[in-house]
This record gives C-alpha cells, structure tokens and sequence, in this order.
C-alpha cells in the first residue's frame, strides 16, 4: 500500500514494492487523485522499491511535465533503480537523491 502525504503544498508519495506495469496503474490513478492546483512541489520516496518498469518512468515524465522539474524530485533510490535512470537518461531531467 502506497502512502501519500500532503504538507505545505508538498506532496510525499512514498512507495512499496514492485512497480511493475500492474503496480504503476494503480500509482497513476492514486497519483491523479492526489494532485491538484495546491500541491506545489512532488517527491517519490523509493526506499522500499527495488524494480521500477516503463510505465513508472512514464508517471514520473508525466510529473515533471506538470509540476516542472524544479519542483518535481525522487529520493532514497536504491543503486538498482538508479541505473534504470540512468539508461533511460532521465537522471538529467529529474532530480535524484540516492
């Protein structure tokens, strides 16, 4: 069960498990729900996932485009996912703290 967290026009959304293609549905449709005019700035917590797919890439791409990338951010990603990142060339355009 994902968590979500809203303080300050600041929106946590802190993840668990695989996202898979199957998982990353479920965080689109949670993620539409949760963002509106008020939230400010968004940051994925990735501590307690370790496999990230395609689909999850394309949400974050999504969340960039609608909050900006100085306001979008992933933080405690593990080596693994972080590489997949990397290959996707996204660790430029997204701000990510390991």
């Amino acid at each position: 069960m994902n968590e979500y967290h809203i303080d300050n026009q600041k929106l946590t959304c802190v993840f668990y498990g695989r996202l898979d293609t199957l998982g990353s549905q479920a965080v689109d449709a949670e993620l539409s729900a949760k963002l509106d005019a008020s939230v400010q700035e968004v940051v994925f917590d990735l501590k307690e996932v370790a496999y990230i797919s395609s689909s999850f890439l394309k949400i974050c791409l999504k969340t960039v485009h609608n909050t900006g990338s100085n306001h979008f951010s992933i933080v405690h990603v593990s080596p693994g996912v972080l590489k997949v990142f990397q290959i996707a060339n996204l660790n430029h355009l997204i701000r990510i703290n390991e």
